[in-house]
């Protein structure tokens, strides 16, 4: 795990108290979701160095599109 997701991973773990399952890593399409609630309709991405790379804003726009079907 890199160390951008350690923080919200820790995090988003204690929802599992309230009941809340949530994954990390998590393939939709040929997308990889950073985190996801399936129960909550729940999609996190953490953006990084990868997000600042020539075309990201495109790939970007692209996966945020699809994981809003």
């Amino acid at each position: 795990m890199s160390a951008r997701d350690a923080k919200p991973w820790s995090a988003l773990r204690q929802l599992r108290a309230q009941g809340q399952h949530v994954r990390r890593q998590v393939p939709i399409g040929p997308f990889y979701a950073d985190f996801v609630s399936h129960r909550a309709k729940l999609v996190i991405e953490v953006d990084g160095q990868t997000h600042l790379v020539g075309g990201a804003e495109y790939r970007d726009a692209l996966r945020t599109e699809r994981l809003k079907d």
